[in-house]
């Protein structure tokens, strides 16, 4: 059972997806999504999955992953590698990496596919490790049996803080299609949309920080396939950031208030 927060830290829109930008890259213009929280910047990390694996990809858990022929492809780590697990937790029967891009304000975009036997594929942003930081900031989750799942996850240095679920659709992929997914975020801000399926939106006071490295991998002990993956910083809005600089509110206040 998910706890799911006040209304008014989330809200989960099912409207049909705005139209491609025709300034998007050529290979995301068929996929109707453009940013509506961002504004695209700098590419920070783009991998089209062509050749070997990037030196920013770092596999977790010792699970096995190549790229080849514009695919990125993660497997299970050995039977014997997870009988010598120490953590049987994380001992390597779910695929996992690691992508060691620091953000912040950012779009994120990219495919999935689900092996047969995956019962989700889920994207973490973190703050270091649970020893160097504060661990996961926020998490995402497509599940085949529970839904799509936004968390605010908790600050490990800061005593009583908890996961907590901000955003939850009981819409569910399924095994063996390619879904297109689009996350953004900007200050305490977060939305995520996948092709077929929901955009939730929602707030929270801790995913406003700098974000070490992002995780990505699959639960259920199969495979799983990426492609087409695109990190950009945001562009912030010159005006609002004027306006900031000076010292004023970010976002202007409304009149008597």
């Amino acid at each position: 059972m998910f706890k799911v927060s006040a209304l008014v830290s989330c809200f989960v829109c099912f409207a049909g997806l705005a139209a491609p930008d025709p300034k998007l890259r050529a290979d995301f213009a068929s996929s109707g999504f453009q940013p509506s929280l961002c504004l695209r910047g700098a590419v920070l990390f783009e991998d089209d999955f062509s050749g070997p694996l990037k030196p920013e990809w770092a596999p977790s858990y010792k699970t096995r992953w190549a790229a080849a022929g514009g695919v990125l492809t993660g497997q299970p780590a050995t039977e014997a590698d997870q009988a010598a697990a120490h953590d049987k937790q994380h001992g390597g029967s779910a695929p996992s990496i690691q992508l060691n891009v620091p953000t912040r304000d950012c779009i994120v975009a990219y495919e999935f596919k689900l092996g047969p036997k995956n019962t989700a594929q889920n994207i973490v942003f973190n703050d270091g490790t649970h020893l160097s930081g504060t661990g996961h900031v926020s998490s995402v989750q497509f599940h085949v049996r529970l839904g799509v799942v936004l968390s605010k996850k908790k600050n490990t240095k800061q005593d009583g803080d908890a996961d907590v679920d901000l955003g939850v659709s009981d819409w569910k992929p399924v095994a063996g299609k390619w879904y297109q997914v689009m996350e953004e975020m900007r200050g305490d801000t977060i939305v995520v949309r996948i092709s077929g399926g929901p955009s939730l939106k929602a707030k929270d006071p801790r995913f406003d920080m700098p974000k070490t490295f992002l995780s990505l991998g699959a639960w259920g002990g199969d495979a799983i396939s990426y492609r087409n993956f695109r990190i950009w910083s945001d562009a912030p809005d010159a005006k609002l950031e004027a306006l900031r600089d000076k010292g004023q509110p970010k976002t202007p206040q409304a009149k008597g208030r």
